[in-house]
């Protein structure tokens, strides 16, 4: 096999896994696909990255505030225990947030909002908490219109409501036509206790564990400070 030097090997202007770089691997090997370096399949994919937004740093709004309460102890009852943000069965109570599309986002792409949240106790048959959020957005230098109202009653797993269980609710997907990277989504999140905008027949108070943003990432970051 005839020995080529590195520095007259042309750059790459694409890079798939499939491809042998010249690195060092190991005192036998003296290449790698890239897939190991980027640990992706390819420079073009697409993967999922996610924001986690704590209900311990969100604004209330001084009027409809859930009640924060004690949600778990040790054994004994001696502790302070652990506390959550509790959203009543017959009041619609809510939450303030705001966020910023990382650099990481792929531009023009769909963003996925949702609720990780717990049931007090056990839900009767079928029965469903509803989330709702309102928000706003706009990239930099366009203005903001008016607010999108979104309510969801389907949570994750399917299944009759079991307390102390973990679930997830998917509340809207937005559409990310024309969304840049440094775009602002500003948003109230509320329980739809009284259905105006779905079906929540869940008889108890659910307790927020957290807010997640979901989006497609195409790089590792953007290649100047305020753009892709």
């Amino acid at each position: 096999m005839a020995q080529v030097k590195i520095s007259v090997l042309p750059e790459a202007t694409s890079i798939v896994s499939s491809d042998v770089l010249p690195i060092v691997e190991s005192a036998v090997t003296k290449k790698v696909k890239a897939e190991k370096i980027l640990m992706v399949k390819s420079l073009t994919d697409v993967r999922w990255k996610s924001i986690r937004i704590s209900p311990e740093a969100i604004k209330l709004g001084g009027v409809n505030d859930p009640n924060f309460a004690v949600f778990k102890k040790d054994l004994p009852d001696t502790s302070t225990g652990v506390f959550l943000y509790w959203f009543d069965k017959d009041a619609e109570e809510e939450l303030f947030f705001s966020f910023e599309a990382p650099l990481q986002y792929k531009e023009g792409t769909d963003i996925n909002f949702e609720v990780y949240w717990v049931p007090k106790v056990n839900g009767g048959v079928g029965a469903t908490v509803c989330w709702g959020l309102e928000h706003v957005h706009a990239n930099e230098g366009s203005d903001f219109g008016v607010t999108t109202i979104d309510c969801i009653d389907t949570a994750l797993p399917s299944e009759d409501l079991i307390a102390d269980r973990h679930y997830r609710t998917e509340i809207v997907v937005c559409s990310g036509v024309g969304v840049k990277v440094g775009h602002i989504h500003i948003c109230r999140l509320f329980r739809d206790a009284t259905g105006a905008g779905g079906t929540d027949d869940y008889d108890n108070d659910a307790g927020l564990l957290g807010i997640g943003i979901r989006y497609q990432a195409d790089a590792l970051g953007a290649s100047t400070k305020d753009a892709k």
